[in-house]
């Protein structure tokens, strides 16, 4: 979303912006954007200016894939036969648009793929599990800065609780990916944390129960899985309360120039007088 030069105005210098909104719902989105680029969350989650997303095929075949595979968890909790690959073929060559493709045999390659990346996070479903949520938002309220209470909101596509291999009891937290591989230090903790009133209100005590949060990247056929232990917590929290009050806190919100200024729906109009997108090549 930066520009050729994401200096800050010289008039703006010395002014504070707006600090995140008290009533403002806080995402592990809205946190890993932040961790990107706080000018691009001042404008979307605390001006809250809307742009128009252009066309992304990615997005639109993870969107499929997601909406597949939430089916396929339906119907695992419920005992039935998951979708059949011509049914899922036809659902996703459906929702690709055909303004967006120079041929049908194009469009159908992409919908296969999608069917793929569906078949591939099928298989990691247990039809004995019990389906806590699927695609289900949670919250949870959080005095951050020992004062005000913030709510934190978030939606892994899958929580099951289920039975491994050596018949141990596991809780799962699932979230479906697509695309290149990014760490993420705050999504997996902040989860558990979110979920961890309505789970115990569902399960009793979960402490004996081990417990994981799992990126099943789509696209690439395997698994990155965290333990959420004593240790992880331990560890992690400190990293994940810190990004917390530091975002309520923020004031500045200054562009952070990346790579991925070159997806940022607001292209830069905002980062400087727009002068245009910031060059991909000079962070090859």
């Amino acid at each position: 979303m930066c520009i050729r030069s994401c200096e800050r105005v010289p008039e703006m210098e010395d002014a504070e912006g707006p600090r995140w909104p008290v009533a403002k719902q806080i995402s592990p989105t809205a946190m890993r954007m932040f961790q990107q680029c706080p000018h691009k969350t001042r404008l979307r989650y605390v001006d809250q200016i809307v742009v128009p997303e252009p066309y992304s095929i990615f997005l639109n075949k993870g969107n499929i894939a997601h909406d597949l595979l939430a089916r396929q968890a339906r119907l695992a909790a419920h005992g039935k036969p998951y979708l059949e690959d011509a049914w899922m073929l036809e659902f996703a060559f459906g929702r690709l648009p055909l303004r967006e493709f120079p041929s049908e045999e194009e469009r159908k390659y992409h919908a296969r793929e999608v069917v793929k990346w569906v078949s591939y996070g099928t298989r990691q479903l247990d039809r004995n599990a019990q389906y806590l949520y699927i695609e289900t938002y949670e919250t949870d309220k959080r005095r951050i800065d020992g004062e005000h209470l913030y709510t934190l909101n978030g939606k892994p596509d899958l929580v099951m609780l289920h039975r491994d291999h050596n018949d141990e009891a596991v809780l799962d937290f699932v979230d479906y990916k697509t695309g290149k591989p990014r760490e993420d230090e705050i999504t997996p903790l902040l989860l558990r944390l979110i979920y961890s009133n309505a789970i115990t209100f569902k399960l009793g005590s979960t402490s004996a129960v081990r417990t994981r949060f799992i990126w099943s990247w789509l696209n690439h056929a395997y698994e990155d899985i965290v333990e959420l232990d004593r240790e992880y917590y331990e560890y992690q929290w400190p990293v994940v309360s810190g990004e917390l009050k530091r975002l309520i806190n923020e004031r500045e919100w200054v562009a952070q120039p990346s790579i991925l200024c070159n997806y940022c729906p607001y292209q830069g109009n905002h980062c400087d007088q727009g002068n245009g997108p910031f060059p991909s090549e000079s962070w090859s």
